[in-house]
C-alpha cells in the first residue's frame, strides 16, 4: 500500500496550491478513532464514494445512523431536517413541524395542514 502526504504551494501558473492526503493505489481511504473505522472514501471500482458509520458505502454519501441537517444564517437557525431509525423530521430548530414516524402515523405540531387528492392518481373511482 502506498500513501501520501503532499503539499504544494507555489506562483507558477502551472503549479496548483493544495493538498493531497490519501492513497496512492485503488485502495480506500479510512479514517478512525479508537482502533474502528469511522469514515470510508472508497478506492477501486467504485472510488470516490464516501462512507460514514460504513466501511461499504452504496452512494455516493451513504451514512449510517442518525442524521441531522440545520439549515442556518447568522445563527438564526431556519430549519432542521433529522432522521432517525424510527422518525423523519422537518421543521425550524427550535420545534417540530412535520414529523413521520415508522409506526405508520404523522405529526403535525403546530398551525394546519392541507391535503390534496388527484383524480388522475386514482383507479375504480365509483
Amino acid at each position: 500500500v502506498r500513501a501520501a502526504i503532499q503539499c504544494h504551494n507555489s506562483t507558477s501558473a502551472t503549479s496548483t496550491n493544495s493538498v493531497f492526503f490519501g492513497s496512492m493505489t485503488n485502495n480506500d481511504l479510512r479514517l478512525g478513532t479508537n482502533d474502528s473505522t469511522r469514515m470510508t472514501i472508497l478506492g477501486g471500482t467504485n472510488a470516490g464514494r464516501v462512507g460514514i458509520g460504513t466501511t461499504s458505502p452504496a452512494a455516493q454519501l451513504d451514512v449510517s445512523g442518525s442524521v441531522s441537517q440545520t439549515i442556518d444564517s447568522g445563527g438564526l437557525g431556519y430549519g432542521q431536517l433529522s432522521k432517525t431509525s424510527t422518525t423523519f423530521t422537518v421543521g425550524p430548530v427550535s420545534s417540530v413541524a412535520v414529523s413521520i414516524k415508522s409506526s405508520n402515523s404523522i405529526l403535525v405540531s403546530s398551525g394546519s395542514y392541507y391535503t390534496t387528492s388527484d383524480r388522475r392518481l386514482k383507479t375504480n373511482i365509483q
